[in-house]
């Protein structure tokens, strides 16, 4: 047996985490893979029955030119993995998934245009970020739920105040968490004294469970209010909000409290 921050590993290696070059991966399989996939087929299903929604695929790519709309490359403090590093005209570019909601600002784009929606969507999520740290909460490709709600601010507001507190009562039945207030870079505009503004305006609150590696988020929800889809939609009443789980921090979390 060994300890990933007291989550216990059996021998059949159903959980590896390898760190090649400073990047972290993790690898889930047999019961564990299903565990995961179970959670949040859960999740979903909880929400199902009070929320009319719209599932979205995603691909694990992006094109350059879809994101960039956002100042996305001017704000995010890492370097994307691009997939065709010898493209020279940027806006054609690909790039592995940052984030899944860029995925369903372009669908509500090519679809929708007026009404209020609420998209929902999964998708591997790849961040550039290098560590020397083994950890199992810091990786560099991870799955992330999203619920994306676009359109009238108000239906926006209510319908992402009710998914949030939804899913904070979901998490809170297996993994003990609060929220606290944060701040990050996937809003357009100057990114230091966005995150002043974000913080100052609880423009985004995470949900925190506690490890012996510190305080690790599994879930959060960003308002975006015009920063995002003004940026796809030409309608001046127009705003966002996304809720994300990040479902390997979810599944070690109930792994960690159930011993």
């Amino acid at each position: 047996m060994q300890k990933l921050d007291n989550v216990l590993v059996d021998d059949k290696g159903e959980i590896s985490l390898l760190n090649t070059h400073g990047y972290t991966s993790l690898q889930l399989s047999g019961q564990h893979a299903h565990g995961m996939v179970e959670l949040d087929q859960k999740l979903c299903a909880l929400l199902k029955k009070k929320f009319d929604f719209e599932f979205v695929t995603a691909g694990n790519t992006l094109t350059a030119s879809n994101i960039a709309k956002t100042s996305f490359f001017e704000n995010l403090p890492s370097k994307p993995f691009y997939i065709d590093p010898g493209d020279t005209v940027s806006a054609r570019r690909h790039l592995l998934n940052p984030s899944v909601c860029y995925h369903c600002f372009d669908y509500y784009s090519r679809k929708y245009q007026k009404s209020t929606q609420l998209l929902c969507s999964v998708a591997k999520c790849f961040r550039n970020e290098e560590s020397s740290r083994f950890d199992p909460y810091r990786l560099c490709e991870f799955t992330m739920r999203e619920f994306v709600v676009i359109g009238e601010p108000k239906q926006v507001n209510g319908i992402g105040t009710n998914i949030f507190n939804c899913v904070t009562e979901f998490i809170n039945n297996l993994v003990p968490v609060k929220s606290v207030n944060a701040c990050d870079s996937f809003m357009g505009g100057n990114v230091e004294v966005l995150k002043k503004v974000q913080k100052a305006l609880a423009l985004k609150q995470e949900l925190v469970f506690q490890t012996n590696l510190g305080p690790v988020s599994t879930a959060s929800v960003n308002w975006h209010k015009k920063t995002m889809a003004s940026k796809y939609i030409q309608r001046e009443e127009i705003e966002s909000c996304c809720i994300a789980i990040g479902l390997e921090r979810l599944y070690l979390g109930t792994l960690r409290y159930a011993h």
